[in-house]
């Protein structure tokens, strides 16, 4: 067949799937009405799907005129995704779910994955190895069978060969990706953590039609994921969205990457619970010591929401502070990239609302009039228990034209 031709129809059999996949289940004239490719084209299309079991018949529609159409719908089990999730304030996460994301199997595993005398970065590789192999071996034969590909999601920057690089935790240019491949013999797609769940939440949870959004995660770093007309913006060296290391304070405190006054400094996670345990450790903040049992081990973020509405008055100028940061960082990308819309992710503005609050006031007074009156900022509605359904709309994004080509 000629190679444009066989390339045309590649494209309709994954724009098929992908439309079944994001409207759940749709009849052969649905799919005429959203392609504008002809019913006898569309009928062979889905033929050849139904034939790899990539869709199946489920139902039919009821238009209320003449004979009903059948409806189709995305096999999920045709295979199965290993998710990985690595996120330096939780164990590392690993997932069998099917194609939808939907959960079979989950192990929790500790991991160290700081690069140190005692971690080499080859002890980090192999750890991470050993973790996902000794998961796949646990699994059932049926299902280690039909593993398609493994997700790795990473707090990290993730190169165009997918090596992974961390000032935070000392990875330089880590080959995770040629390694996981090299041992396990799977397909293997690393990607960065926020682009992952801006990607899942802009496409299965928002479904806004606001093509200019940024996507700001607070986490234990400080991301930012760019849509400028509905694509994502990576940058030449796949490191756009570093926005944790834009200094707010030209005379701060020097951050790990060698900057002063950066961003994550007063509203990463890591750095804000730091703040917290002094607090505690020196005596100052005996109600939110009451809350944690004197416990440092029990200190997170929603500890620290309770501790301020307790009227803990350290906490609260703690967490003052951070919102005034994060209005200074919002107030900046209004003025810059002038969105539809910024949403924005993390404990912080999810366990509680003063933190936003504080940040919406700040920005409101720095960013320019004619923005401000416009501008959407939202909370994620993307949850912890979303992030196995993220990694696999990621994987299946990568492997879609396998799975409805090649099968």
């Amino acid at each position: 067949m000629n190679p444009t031709v066989l390339s045309e129809k590649a494209n309709n059999l994954r724009n098929i799937t992908e439309l079944v996949i994001q409207k759940g289940s749709l009849s052969r004239p649905d799919l005429v009405r959203l392609t504008n490719l002809s019913p006898a084209t569309v009928t062979n299309l889905t033929k050849e799907l139904l034939n790899k079991n990539v869709i199946v018949e489920k139902g039919k529609q009821d238009s209320g005129l003449g004979r009903k159409a059948k409806l189709l719908e995305f096999n999920p089990r045709i295979g199965y995704f290993i998710n990985v999730n690595i996120e330096s304030s939780l164990p590392a996460q690993v997932y069998l779910t099917d194609l939808s994301g939907e959960v079979i199997e989950m192990q929790k595993k500790h991991i160290n994955f700081e690069i140190d005398a005692t971690n080499s970065e080859e002890i980090f590789v192999g750890n991470v190895i050993g973790v996902i192999k000794n998961f796949i071996d646990s699994l059932d034969n049926l299902y280690r069978k039909k593993i398609i590909a493994i997700g790795v999601s990473v707090p990290a920057v993730v190169n165009f060969d997918e090596s992974i690089y961390s000032p935070l935790f000392k990875w330089y240019n880590i080959p995770l990706k040629a390694s996981i491949e090299n041992a396990l013999k799977i397909p293997t797609y690393l990607e960065n953590i926020a682009r992952i769940k801006a990607i899942y939440e802009m496409n299965f949870i928002d479904k806004s039609i606001d093509k200019n959004v940024i996507y700001l995660a607070l986490g234990t770093g400080i991301g930012m994921v760019n849509f400028y007309d509905s694509k994502l913006i990576r940058g030449k060296h796949s490191i756009a969205g570093e926005i944790g290391h834009m200094s707010l304070n030209y005379m701060g405190e020097k951050c790990y990457c060698g900057n002063k006054g950066c961003f994550e400094l007063y509203c990463g996670e890591r750095n804000v619970l730091k703040k917290a345990k002094e607090l505690v450790e020196s005596n100052q903040s005996p109600i939110l010591s009451e809350i944690i049992h004197n416990n440092i081990e029990e200190l997170d973020i929603k500890s620290l929401f309770l501790a301020q509405q307790m009227g803990d008055m350290k906490v609260h100028k703690l967490l003052e502070e951070v919102g005034r940061y994060l209005g200074f960082a919002l107030a900046n990308l209004v003025n810059c990239f002038d969105p539809d819309r910024i949403i924005v992710s993390g404990d912080l503005i999810t366990e509680g609302n003063f933190v936003y609050d504080c940040a919406m006031e700040e920005m409101k007074r720095r960013v320019f009039d004619i923005l401000s009156r416009n501008i959407d900022i939202n909370k994620a509605k993307l949850k912890n228990s979303d992030i196995a359904r993220a990694i696999a709309n990621f994987i299946l994004g990568k492997t879609l034209n396998d799975i409805v080509v090649s099968r």
